[in-house]
């Protein structure tokens, strides 16, 4: 089925949304299909990268969330 191959499982970053909402989900995938990008995006997940990646991409998504005003906001809260 969908779920046998790899990719991100978008009930998956549902799911860690509702148990950890501070936490910034990054996804890796060789093959996603455009719906799955889709539904993980929808889901919550912050970035999406498709193997190989590029470094530069994954640094700067993670500069973005880092600077982003919900992550001041979580930080304040802890």
């Amino acid at each position: 089925g969908e779920n046998a191959r790899a990719g991100i499982d978008n009930g998956l970053v549902q799911r860690l949304q509702q148990v950890r909402p501070e936490l910034a989900i990054f996804g890796l995938a060789d093959y996603p299909s455009h719906g799955e990008i889709k539904a993980c995006r929808a889901a919550g997940l912050e970035a999406y990268f498709t193997a190989p990646f590029n470094i530069t991409a994954l640094v700067n998504a993670i500069e973005r969330v880092k600077a982003s005003p919900l992550m001041d906001q979580n930080s304040a809260a802890s």
